[in-house]
């Protein structure tokens, strides 16, 4: 059984939401047992997932080029559900002259009480997609609709703060070892590269430092698979915190307090390994 992501079920608690072959389940740390399950995509794995606050539910990422939504109906303690739970699905999101591909990642913008949602798939292309009010995904098309790397893209994350009215920021990784932001503005229906950055392998993982909000530095940590991991601000200068000692690929990195101190962390796949180390150090 793959396990391929998970989330803790906001607001915190002890539970994790874990995305697997096919199924979405409720996992209790504490208890170390499963409080509720719901099969969304039979047999298929499942790649990233999202909490949607706004819509109270979960975005899911398949690999047989499928994303869905489905709302939380157990309000954190269990889903308890089946599959006819699942709400609004679009299928063929990505793929290579007809053929699907892995949609790799997923994340959302609420811009003024409208939806938009990012996915990016093995076909090394970033797509938008306006979440209607009422339901159902529709692909933005034209300038807006996208942008092409020139690898898989693996990973979505939006930049929180970033952007004026109207406009949502996310950061993308992709196999072609670069780390992009990106911006989205709804009324032009126009995508802008705000910069892009060599980091020298994949990105699998981007984690914003927890302590920005508060005033501390605005910077993030990157997953790179054969490259280790290297913290970037957010106008895209690598800002150290380099750590290469990895003799495996990495696809865990994240974020861990020590007493005062906040560190990186980060896991290796192969070899089973967890490092972790103080960026300003590095």
């Amino acid at each position: 059984m793959t396990c391929f992501c998970g989330q803790s079920v906001p607001p915190s608690n002890p539970y994790i939401v874990q995305a697997l072959d096919g199924r979405v389940r409720y996992y209790d740390y504490v208890e170390n047992e499963v409080r509720g399950e719901t099969n969304v995509n039979d047999g298929v794995v499942a790649t990233d997932l999202r909490w949607v606050a706004e819509r109270l539910g979960w975005l899911v990422t398949f690999a047989d080029s499928t994303f869905c939504f489905f709302p939380d109906i157990g309000g954190g303690h269990g889903l308890g559900g089946e599959p006819g739970d699942l709400e609004w699905s679009c299928e063929g999101a990505h793929g290579f002259f007809g053929v699907g591909a892995e949609v790799w990642c997923v994340e959302y913008g609420w811009v003024g009480g409208k939806g938009v949602v990012a996915t990016g798939g093995d076909d090394g292309r970033l797509r938008l997609w306006d979440w209607g009010e009422h339901g159902g995904f529709e692909e933005v098309k034209g300038r807006g609709g996208g942008m092409e790397a020139g690898g898989g893209v693996t990973r979505l994350e939006r930049v929180e703060g970033g952007g004026g009215e109207g406009e949502v920021d996310f950061l993308v990784g992709s196999y072609d070892e670069a780390v992009r932001r990106v911006r989205y503005c709804t009324e032009r229906r126009a995508l802008e590269v705000l910069w892009e950055t060599e980091v020298g392998g994949g990105v699998w993982r981007l984690e914003r430092f927890p302590g920005w909000e508060e005033g501390g530095e605005d910077v993030w940590l990157a997953g790179i698979m054969y490259g280790g991991a290297m913290v970037l601000g957010s106008d895209g200068r690598k800002r150290g915190g380099v750590e290469k000692g990895f003799e495996s690929m990495v696809y865990g990195a994240g974020w861990i307090k020590e007493g005062e101190e906040w560190k990186c962390v980060a896991c290796s796949f192969y070899d089973m390994r967890v490092r972790v180390w103080d960026w300003e150090d590095k």
